[in-house]
């Protein structure tokens, strides 16, 4: 395994006064390096909070007889120490100074303050923020040559910060301590910024660099064995940090004292009967049944005689491994192990993509686990990156769902040609420039992987330290470059803006009507019901008067009555009859009435031939099925209430009587019922069906909905009453006939 990396100790040196006599110090400088110092220490709280941070102030105007630098003008501003919020607010009060001081006195100041404070090996570190102006008198005093040895000696990197980009200017443009700082630095290998840059680079989180940790294991191809090495270059995921629990308690000695919470593991049963740990079985639940698996079972179901190997099966051609059937969220790069398996792997690389084909490989990562499929992508000629394998998870027949894809083709042959060269051009606006060509515009590189920050982490970084800074003020709101990472380049939206204009003059899309709302499209729909209630009422009043006194009448001509002979249902259940059922009541006679008294008159009429009566038959039964199915499905869904129970709604007992009033009776359920003031759901499907007994499924319906709202162990229990008490009577039904 690699070293452990050590912790880094960090020393800044913030100048804070004049690094010329007769100057005013600038607070834009002291505000900037504010903004770098305080999020260096928050990425420090909270990726490596065991790194340590001092702060060295120049151009202080106190001195202190205990300073640790012993220099006028330059002190230490706390000792040095883990970061901590603290230590950022004290950041924040400072305020510039008029005393005069170099950077050159504080790099010596730096060094023995650090021989001070760190003790332990660690990863030493000066970060260096000035102008870099000072004279020519005080930069004679000091040699490049003596800084960097005194800097060397202690393993002490220098990290420079300034104003100016010191690496494009010329030397004959440069200032006497810029050239003495740049040669200091190339002596020892620092590093130089500007404070644009640097201000960038600190202001979103990145996870910290670590040492890969390699995967070494033989692959095996038919009887040779290569050696190799796998890396992971793309983690499987990044997780949040976890919230702690903290409770306030108060005691005599110590008030408000903030105590973490643990969670301890309780196991209860059904019963609330506290168990051990000692006594919990785990299992399974299939078909109803509880399978306890124990420790011992378990380790069984683990595979024992698998070996690590890392094999080969055979090769197939690239396109048959699509980016559908990539599954694992990781990557990992696979190397030769070492020289002498150079050659051999890189020959096996060479000949796939050559071939252009990909390996399929049995991957078992360590003994007794469990086996996966990989597939290995070459990888040749990428700038800055090794020849190498880049292996990618495959699903088996247990991960793969597949999805039918709607075909295109159809829709791009309505397309004109303009249609589709506008989209191609539209795809072309879209397209990013390579990084090595597009040296007037960066934006490309924030979409490389590995390059943009992920905005939702860095939200709650900001949110979590701006809690912990200012506890009582309300969270700020998402920060302006922290949405500018989803913002598209500028100059892509540039090169977009002829294309789209182009799209909008050739495509034109149909406005459409936007649905009503549901409560308010249910609230137009239940302000017609009481009068169509009424006026329903109103109509089986007299419908009952007309059956009235169509029994009354003794008329021998007056066969029917309110409506044909035959029934709907009949014909419904037996198409095969309903050509003979509508020829024999055709030759039967019809029925009109006029008004409310008016007497019925019955008239016959003779066929003149038997093809007249043919199309006029089939006609009429074609006509009646296509009627008696609509109403039949109508009054299926058709529920009725009952007077002496309102609250609760079934199916009819008696079919309605008459084509009219079938009409009248057949009403959606969704307008007709209401059950204590809610209405209907319309996915709500009734049970009654016209092909069994009504009354039955009526009964029934009733009775699982009265269990449904009122189960067992409520307040309101239902009793489970015999269904035949929900019967309903004839004289209990509103369109019931009379009898005489």
């Amino acid at each position: 395994m690699p070293p452990k990396k050590l912790k880094e100790s960090i020393t800044f040196l913030v100048n804070i006064g004049n690094v010329r006599h007769g100057t005013q110090s600038s607070s834009q400088l002291l505000d900037k390096e504010k903004f770098i110092l305080k999020h260096i220490i928050q990425k420090k709280i909270f990726l490596r909070p065991k790194d340590e941070i001092g702060v060295i102030l120049m151009g202080s105007d106190s001195s202190r007889s205990d300073s640790i630098t012993g220099l006028d003008n330059v002190r230490e501003l706390c000792h040095m120490q883990v970061g901590n919020w603290d230590l950022i607010k004290s950041i924040e009060k400072l305020e510039t100074t008029n005393q005069t001081s170099s950077w050159m006195e504080a790099i010596y100041a730096a060094v023995e303050y650090i021989r001070h404070e760190c003790v332990e090996q660690c990863e030493r570190k000066i970060v260096l923020l000035s102008t870099f102006n000072e004279e020519e008198e005080t930069v004679d005093q000091f040699q490049a040559e003596d800084i960097a040895e005194i800097l060397s000696s202690g393993e002490i990197s220098l990290i420079a910060i300034g104003e100016r980009a010191l690496d494009t200017i010329d030397e004959d443009s440069q200032t006497a301590s810029e050239m003495l700082l740049m040669n200091v630095l190339q002596q020892i290998g620092g590093q130089y910024l500007t404070f644009e840059h640097a201000m960038t680079d600190v202001r979103f989180y990145k996870r910290p660099s670590t040492r890969p940790n390699p995967w070494s294991c033989q692959m095996t191809l038919g009887d040779f064995c290569i050696p190799i090495r796998g890396i992971s270059k793309m983690l499987t995921e990044v997780k949040s940090p976890e919230m702690l629990l903290m409770a306030k308690t108060s005691t005599s000695d110590i008030p408000d004292q903030e105590v973490p919470i643990k969670n301890v593991a309780q196991w209860t049963d059904n019963n609330r009967t506290i168990h051990t740990k000692e006594d919990i079985i785990r299992g399974y639940v299939y078909g109803g049944k509880t399978i306890p698996v124990s420790d011992e079972a378990k380790k069984s179901m683990t595979p024992k005689d698998n070996e690590k190997c890392y094999k080969i099966h055979g090769f197939t051609a690239r396109e048959n491994v699509p980016m559908e059937y990539w599954l694992s969220d990781g990557t990992y790069v696979i190397v030769p192990a070492n020289e002498v398996a150079a050659e051999p792997f890189y020959s096996l690389v060479q000949a796939m993509v050559d071939k252009n084909v990909v390996a399929i490989v049995e991957k078992i990562y360590r003994a007794n686990s469990e086996a996966n499929m990989m597939a290995l992508f070459p990888s040749v000629d990428v700038p800055n990156e090794p020849w190498c394998l880049v292996e990618i998870g495959l699903p088996f027949e247990r991960d793969y769902g597949a999805i039918a894809q709607k075909p295109l083709k159809f829709v791009m042959k309505q397309l004109s040609k303009e249609q589709d060269d506008a989209m191609d051009d539209l795809l072309m606006s879209l397209e990013l420039p390579d990084v090595a060509d597009d040296d007037a515009t960066g934006g490309s590189e924030k979409y490389l992987p590995g390059y943009m920050p992920d905005p939702g982490t860095q939200h709650m970084w900001d949110t979590l330290a701006a809690r912990a800074l200012n506890p009582d003020k309300p969270l700020p709101p998402i920060a302006d470059d922290v949405l500018n990472l989803l913002e598209q380049p500028e100059f892509v939206k540039e090169k977009c803006k002829p294309v789209v204009e182009r799209i909008k003059n050739l495509f034109f899309l149909e406005k459409k009507k936007p649905l009503r709302k549901r409560r308010r499209s249910q609230e137009e729909d239940n302000k017609p019901d009481a009068n169509n209630d009424a006026l329903m009422t109103q109509t089986v009043k007299e419908e009952e008067k007309d059956i009235v006194q169509d029994h009354n009448d003794k008329s021998e001509n007056n066969v029917l009555s309110d409506a044909c002979d035959f029934n709907f249902d009949e014909i419904g259940r037996r198409p095969e009859d309903a050509i003979d059922a509508i020829v024999q009541s055709t030759r039967r006679r019809c029925v009109a009435r006029i008004g409310e008294n008016q007497q019925v008159r019955a008239y016959t009429r003779r066929p003149r031939s038997m093809g007249n009566i043919y199309v006029c038959s089939l006609l009429v039964a074609l006509a009646t099925l296509f009627v008696a199915v609509q109403c039949g499905d109508i009054m299926r869904k058709s529920i009725v209430f009952d007077k002496n129970t309102p609250d609760v709604f079934y199916c009819p007992q008696h079919k309605p009587i008459g084509f009219e009033k079938m009409l009248v009776k057949a009403r959606p359920l969704s307008r007709l019922c209401q059950f204590e003031g809610r209405p209907i759901p319309e996915d709500y499907k009734s049970d009654c069906y016209n092909d069994v007994d009504e009354t039955e499924y009526a009964c029934k319906e009733k009775y699982r909905i009265m269990m449904r709202l009122h189960p067992p162990g409520s307040n309101t229990p239902y009793n489970g009453t015999r269904l035949s008490k929900f019967l309903a009577f004839d004289k209990d039904l509103p369109y019931a006939r009379k009898k005489n």
